[in-house]
């Protein structure tokens, strides 16, 4: 009965670490992208925070790596979030805000012709943005 109790104990502990464990923010910053991707890509994460910025023409694509994924905010690929935000500013929407299935996705250009991309789920969005 011990035994149960100690391993009911871990798993618990682990459900409450997965669960966690995505950042709360996800921030893609991307300047002076060449036709076939781009030359630098800078990627950290901080448990609660994940940045990525990718610059200059290259040959990489600015993609998340190994230490955050998008399944957490409504199962959306890198790609599908670069479409919609493409589309939008296409179509002349910025700055933009799309809210959609419990994931807020912003983008503005900042200084610079730097594109920001901001994903959150509606229960992360900071205060500032309400």
């Amino acid at each position: 009965m011990k035994r149960i109790k100690e391993i009911g104990m871990i798993l618990g502990c682990l459900f409450l670490i997965v669960s966690s464990s995505y950042a709360k923010e996800v921030v893609i910053v991307k300047k002076n992208e060449g036709a076939d991707g781009f030359k630098y890509i800078y990627e950290w994460c901080n448990g609660s925070f994940h940045s990525l910025y990718c610059k200059d023409p290259g040959y990489s694509s600015c993609f998340i790596g190994n230490h955050g994924n998008l399944a957490h905010y409504g199962g959306y690929t890198m790609d599908q979030v670069y479409s919609i935000v493409e589309d939008a500013i296409a179509m002349g929407n910025i700055p933009g805000k799309l809210i959609q299935e419990n994931v807020v996705i912003t983008w503005q250009y900042l200084e610079d012709d730097e594109l920001q991309i901001k994903i959150y789920t509606e229960s992360d969005i900071p205060l500032q943005m309400q």
